[in-house]
Order: structure tokens, then sequence, then C-alpha cells
């Protein structure tokens, strides 16, 4: 007798913790919605996509930054329930149940992201480690480039008073690093609308394939910019960092630098050849 009254008590547990669950999950989960009232879901971030099962044709949707307004084109015979798919731009994704309701206790609903179906995956303490000490390197390698007084005048353009300036390169654990800079003696800003960076290649002399080629190098993932900033006020100059993969180049080849103005019409170029190119310095101590 004792053993089927706690079995009894066993068995009423499970159901009543089944039943706050499933009564969670539905307060959380199901939004109702109907024709003549709008229902709002307040995010924590603007989400980034909002899809609707049914998609225009029983609910109208529109997203006014962190909240989702939702109202019925259907009556409620001719509703039928459907899902709403959402995602944020940090990652959460949530899927909500859409149903028609002539009445509710609320219409707006703060949507916690710790209620997200799947959630952004959090970075190892290792990676973020190493993520933070690449950028203090990156730091003090650049104050060693930028300290570092020697300079290469011979590779320049000129057009009226801007001057485009190849200063030099350094080579440090595998990676080149471009010292660039503009000279602004104009009376007017410049504003860089592009800096861009291209092998050239020219065809072999005496070779039946003479035609040249060029090649460009992407942005992120041949180089990235560590140093400078886009406008040169008048009468001043910037210097340019540039962190690239290992660069080397055959006799036909030249690295040409080509810059060009925003709005504007002073566009300039460098040319660096093979011989310049392969022959970096090292970075002072740092």
């Amino acid at each position: 007798m004792m053993n089927t009254q706690l079995l009894l008590k066993e068995k009423c547990k499970v159901f009543l913790v089944l039943l706050l669950i499933t009564t969670k999950t539905f307060s959380q989960d199901t939004i109702p919605i109907n024709l003549f009232k709008s229902t709002q879901l307040v995010f924590d971030l603007k989400p980034k996509d909002v899809v609707i099962g049914t998609g225009e044709l029983q609910v109208e949707k529109k997203v006014l930054g962190n909240v989702i307004s939702l109202i019925s084109k259907s009556e409620k015979k001719d509703f039928v329930t459907t899902n709403m798919y959402v995602n944020t731009k940090e990652g959460n994704h949530f899927n909500f149940m859409l149903c028609y309701k002539d009445t509710s206790n609320q219409w707006i609903y703060p949507i916690d992201k710790n209620s997200a179906f799947i959630k952004p995956k959090i970075k190892k303490v290792s990676e973020t480690k190493n993520q933070i000490n690449l950028e203090t390197i990156n730091n003090e390698i650049v104050n060693s480039i930028i300290d570092d007084p020697r300079k290469t005048k011979r590779y320049f353009d000129k057009f009226d008073d801007i001057y485009f300036n190849y200063i030099n390169h350094y080579y440090e654990n595998q990676y080149t690093y471009y010292k660039l800079e503009i000279d602004n003696n104009s009376n007017q800003d410049y504003i860089i609308d592009y800096v861009k960076f291209f092998v050239n290649t020219e065809g072999k002399k005496g070779s039946k394939k003479k035609s040249s080629t060029r090649k460009l190098l992407r942005q992120k993932e041949h180089y990235t910019r560590l140093y400078g900033k886009d406008t040169i006020p008048p009468k001043a100059n910037v210097i340019y960092i540039y962190k690239f993969k290992k660069i080397s180049l055959n006799k036909e080849q030249k690295l040409v630098v080509e810059l060009k103005e925003k709005s504007g019409n002073r566009d300039l170029n460098l040319k660096l050849n093979s011989r310049l190119v392969n022959k970096p310095l090292t970075v002072n101590k740092y």
C-alpha cells in the first residue's frame, strides 16, 4: 500500500512538471493575433530576418526598429495557424506560432534573447586571448614602423600639390608591412575614395605571349589597413600602414598602388618593381 502511494505521488510530480513546462512554452512561443488589434513583439536588437509560414496571405507584418508589429488580414474562420521565424543580428534564432484569438490578456510581448531556439556561439577564452594578443602585436609593429626614420625617396607620384609617397616596407613573422604617405600641400581636403593594390605582369620580351596581366589584391583576403585615415586636411600629411601576406615578385612583375580621390580627379599611383618589393626591411625591435 505504501509503495502504491509513493508511486502515485511521483507520477503526480512528473505530471505537474510537464504541465508547467507546457504552459511556459505555450505562453512564450504562441502569439495571438486578430483582425482588429495589432500584436507587438519587442526584441533586444533589431530583427534581421522575419519569415512567416504563409507569407503575406493572411498576416501583415511591420518591422519598426526592434519591434515586429503583426495584424491578421483574415477573419477567424479563414485563418490558418502558422509559424514565424525571426533571427537577430547577434545570431539569436526564434520560432513562434501565430494563432487567431478574439481576446487576449496582452498584445505586446517583450522577447528575451535567452528564450531563443538557437543562440550564437560564445567565443572560447583562448580565442579571445589570441585576438587580443594579435591586436597588441599589430599595434606594437605599427608604432615601431611609424617611428622608423628610414625613408626611400625615389618612389612617389605627384598631382599638383598632392604627393603620394612610398616610404618603406618591412617583413615580420610571415607578413609584409607597407608604409605609405599622402602629403597634401593644397588648400582643400583630400578625401580618399579607395586605395587598391595590383600585381602587374608584363609579357616577356621575345615571347609569343606578350600580353600583360593584372591581378587585384583584395582587402581582407590579401591585406588589411592597420593605420591611416580617409581625410587629409590642407597642409598636412598622413602615414598609412598596410599589412600583407608575404609578397614576392618575378622580374616581369610590379606592385601597383592606385589612389583614387573621392568626388575629385586628383588620382595617383605608385609602381614598385620586383627588386624593391623583394627586399623588405626588418622591423626595429618593439
